[in-house]
């Protein structure tokens, strides 16, 4: 059974088998495709035809990378550890052997400014010379203490500098004592470590070609030692002063003569001027006259003056 539907909705089947009913077809329409109607075009918005070169250089431009963009990072400087952290972290961290040179070296740095304020060359320190970052520069904790007693480091030039010593002379002051107990604990003999030399101020009074000097001549062999010159003196100085201590030594440069070695060996020959210095300081009378020192029968027969030279051929 099929059904069509007429235009007006009735079925087929359902309209009136009458002459006089006309069965309505369906109205079909076909409308006639149109073309879609052209926008409006402004003159602002029309294009403009572009060269192929300008084309392919905005493509360029476009697929390139953009360039780096460098961002300085602030430094931050790591705290600054005390002389006592420092210390603590070099005795932490290497044998006792290393700690005895390290502690040596930090205590030489640190008298030797306090001796020589006034000294820039004592105050600056190379990171490169060998014999400094040996001893403290590989030790961890060398810098570290340096850095605590007012030390800064030049990256530019890598040497270590100080400041005025006045404003720093505490620190120093602190951490050479702390440096002087660690040298108790590794058993440094106190004969082997440096101190602090303080500069007297000059005597105006005190003039060198005016002192007391006594010069005693004698002859010895090439081979003779030392030794055998200092038992030569000892034998002329008077008995008050013939067990005091003493060396030789010359100058310049000062250099202390070891008893043991020839004339010969210390190129003494054929002639040289050698000088006393005494170990401990002997007792002087209040008034002493040039030559007290020596045997009296050796000085009674010459007139000994004061600011004159005394010549004794033995």
């Amino acid at each position: 059974m099929f059904r069509v539907q007429a235009a007006d909705g009735i079925l087929a089947s359902e309209v009136p088998n009458t002459q006089s009913a006309r069965v309505q077809k369906p109205r079909v329409s076909f409308a006639a495709p149109t073309a879609p109607l052209p926008a409006p075009v402004s003159e602002s918005s029309q294009s403009i035809p572009v060269p192929q070169e300008v084309e392919d250089e905005e493509m360029k431009e476009a697929t390139e990378e953009p360039a780096d963009v460098a961002f300085e990072e602030e430094k931050v400087e790591a705290p600054r550890m005390d002389s006592h952290s420092a210390l603590q972290l070099l005795r932490d961290g290497s044998f006792d052997a290393v700690s005895r040179g390290a502690i040596t070296t930090l205590m030489k740095i640190v008298t030797n400014i306090l001796s020589h304020p006034d000294n820039e060359k004592m105050r600056s320190i190379r990171l490169s010379n060998a014999a400094f970052n040996r001893s403290v520069g590989q030790v961890k904790g060398g810098l570290e203490f340096l850095q605590s007693v007012g030390f800064v480091v030049v990256h530019e030039t890598q040497i270590l500098t100080l400041g005025s010593v006045k404003d720093c002379k505490k620190m120093l002051e602190e951490g050479l004592r702390l440096l002087y107990i660690e040298a108790d604990d590794l058993s440094i003999a106190r004969e082997t470590r440096p101190v602090v030399v303080e500069e007297k101020p000059a005597d105006p009074s005190f003039d060198v070609f005016k002192t007391q000097i006594t010069r005693m001549q004698a002859a010895f062999h090439p081979s003779e030692t030392i030794q055998d010159v200092m038992n030569h003196v000892k034998e002329c100085l008077a008995s008050a002063y013939a067990d005091h201590p003493f060396f030789l030594y010359v100058t310049p440069p000062t250099q202390k003569l070891a008893p043991e070695k020839t004339l010969a060996d210390l190129n003494l020959v054929p002639a040289a001027l050698t000088y006393l210095s005494w170990l401990e300081v002997p007792p002087q009378p209040e008034q002493a006259a040039v030559g007290f020192y020596f045997r009296p029968d050796l000085v009674s027969g010459f007139e000994i003056t004061l600011n004159h030279w005394a010549s004794l051929d033995l």
